[in-house]
């Protein structure tokens, strides 16, 4: 992770952000994304286009710095025009699966409970899915939202769950606590079946109730068969917030190719 500063004349920080490098594929070519995350711009401050000039100048600068770069990523919650004028281009439609907690063992539904120093052998295990843009986070990306766990629960004197993911058969979820919005939050799911699919969310669902969070949310990624409208007990719903965008360093390269968004990417 890199933090950059937009600094006035006389060295006074006017507007501040950070970029996390993952790799990607695009077209079958291999390559790197960075994801911008934590624009801020002090109150005093606002209203003068330092974030955008912040947002535009970081841009001219990765397209100079990074040979094989396929894009820029963020999360907006301030929507998209302010991103708009560098270029980014939002991705529509995202949705969430919303699940309640549930009582009961999370181990009575797993093969394997997931532990943190099980993450990178467990990840080496996972290949990028198919799509015509994937970015690919490492296992160095899911500790970063692990880190925001351990720090949340101390500052707020919070449980952490058991374990940050679940194992059935080949199928795999990784998961992060949420203090804010008292959500366990699906990292990655990569599952081979519908049935693998439900029993690792129901064991997610688990663990939540054990942390005394009150639910589980999944940023819904296109899975390899069709979800019923009752999966794991959960219901579907338009995401508030968080949108998705796309700036592209590629002529053949789209917003709307960018299909598979996992929240492991979110920073």
């Amino acid at each position: 992770m890199r933090t950059w500063l937009l600094c006035g004349d006389t060295g006074e920080v006017l507007s501040s952000c950070e970029t996390f490098r993952m790799s990607s594929s695009n077209q079958c070519q291999n390559g790197w994304t960075h994801a911008v995350a934590s624009v801020f711009t002090e109150p005093a401050l606002r209203g003068r286009r330092y974030a955008s000039v912040l947002t535009e100048m970081l841009m001219r600068e990765l397209a100079q710095r990074e040979s094989d770069l396929h894009a820029s990523i963020l999360f907006s919650d301030v929507g998209s025009s302010l991103y708009e004028r560098a270029g980014f281009e939002a991705v529509p439609s995202a949705r969430d699966w919303v699940f309640p907690a549930e009582a009961g063992s999370a181990s009575e539904l797993a093969d394997q409970l997931i532990a943190e120093g099980d993450v990178r052998s467990v990840w080496a295990e996972l290949s990028p899915p198919s799509a015509s843009f994937v970015i690919w986070p490492g296992p160095e990306q899911v500790d970063w939202h692990l880190e925001r766990e351990r720090t949340y629960s101390s500052l707020l004197s919070r449980e952490r769950p058991e374990s940050c993911g679940a194992r059935v058969g080949r199928s795999i979820v990784v998961w992060a606590a949420k203090y804010a919005t008292d959500e366990l939050i699906l990292l990655w799911l990569a599952a081979v079946r519908l049935s693998d699919a439900e029993r690792l969310v129901r064991a997610a669902r688990r663990i939540a109730r054990a942390a005394a969070l009150s639910r589980v949310r999944w940023w819904e990624c296109p899975p390899p068969f069709e979800l019923p409208s009752d999966f794991a007990g959960g219901r579907r719903i338009r995401r508030d917030g968080e949108l998705p965008m796309l700036r592209a360093f590629r002529s053949d390269l789209r917003a709307r190719e960018w299909s598979v968004i996992p929240r492991a990417i979110w920073v």
